[in-house]
């Protein structure tokens, strides 16, 4: 058996930078020379090491961010008639720029329509890697 390290997906053994042990002519005759794996030295487990700790604390940074966007109020003025009417709506894409300025750049606002509606709306932030929070958006009239 040999020990290696997936460059690539492999269907059927692996994801990236998993370590594998597999049989010597499956690495030696495949995986290596199509460059999907290279051998598991003391090198490459270090580097692999790295890599897994930089996943997990991008992982912890998104949750940290999706805990931090929920204590958070955004809000928005809009042009507004005299009976109250909107003639304004606001976008995923406002809510990004708005988000973005107060540091949560990594959100994606998730909206199934553009907001019309005066008042308190909660939006789900999608920060990516299956991490979701909640904002708080506010839509208020401008004043005149």
């Amino acid at each position: 058996m040999t020990r290696v390290v997936l460059i690539k997906d492999v269907k059927g053994l692996g994801k990236k930078m998993e370590v594998k042990d597999v049989a010597d002519g499956y690495a030696r005759n495949f995986l290596i020379p199509r460059q999907l794996a290279t051998l598991a030295d003391e090198k490459i487990l270090k580097e692999k090491f790295a890599w897994d700790a930089n996943i997990a604390q991008d992982s912890e940074d998104r949750t940290s961010l999706a805990k931090q966007i929920g204590r958070k109020e955004f809000i928005f003025f809009v042009k507004t008639g005299e009976q109250g009417q909107i003639f304004e709506s606001v976008h995923a894409e406002d809510i990004d720029i708005e988000i973005a300025k107060h540091g949560f750049a990594a959100g994606k606002a998730i909206l199934e329509r553009p907001i019309k509606v005066l008042g308190m709306h909660d939006v789900v932030i999608d920060f990516g890697k299956g991490i979701k929070g909640t904002a708080k958006v506010r839509i208020e009239a401008k004043k005149k």
